[in-house]
C-alpha cells in the first residue's frame, strides 16, 4: 500500500512524463544562444516576426511559411523589399506585414498607399 507522500510524488512524476513526451514544435525553437533547443514563447513570436502559414490544396498538406522578423529597421527594409517574393499572400497578410515594418521605420504613410505605390 502506498503512502500519500508516494502517491502524490507518483502523480507529479507522470505530470512530467506527459509534458516531457510533448514534442515542442520544430519551427519555433530557438537555434543558437544559452536557450538553444528551449521553445520561443508566442509574445516573443508576435513582437518579432510576422509568420503566415498557407496550405497549398486541400489533399495535399504542403505548407508554405514565410517568415518576416522586424526587430529592427534593416530587418524592416528587408521585409518591405522582399514581400513581392511571397507567393499566395492575402491583401490583408500582405498590409500586417508592411503596416509593421513602416511602423518600425517610422514612416507616416498608411500600408494601403505603400502597397498601391510599390504595386503589390
Amino acid at each position: 500500500m502506498a503512502t500519500k507522500k508516494q502517491i502524490a510524488a507518483a502523480k507529479k512524476n507522470i505530470k512530467k512524463a506527459r509534458k516531457a513526451l510533448k514534442p515542442a514544435p520544430d519551427k519555433f525553437m530557438r537555434k543558437k544562444g544559452k536557450t538553444k533547443g528551449k521553445a520561443i514563447s508566442t509574445k516573443a513570436r508576435k513582437k518579432y516576426a510576422t509568420i503566415v502559414e498557407k496550405k497549398k490544396g486541400k489533399r495535399k498538406k504542403v505548407i508554405k511559411r514565410y517568415r518576416f522578423p522586424i526587430p529592427d529597421k534593416a530587418h524592416a527594409r528587408n521585409a518591405l523589399a522582399r514581400l513581392n517574393q511571397a507567393e499566395g499572400l492575402s491583401h490583408e497578410e500582405r498590409l500586417k506585414i508592411v503596416r509593421r515594418a513602416l511602423r518600425k521605420l517610422g514612416r507616416k504613410e498608411s500600408a494601403e498607399e505603400w502597397l498601391k505605390k510599390h504595386s503589390l
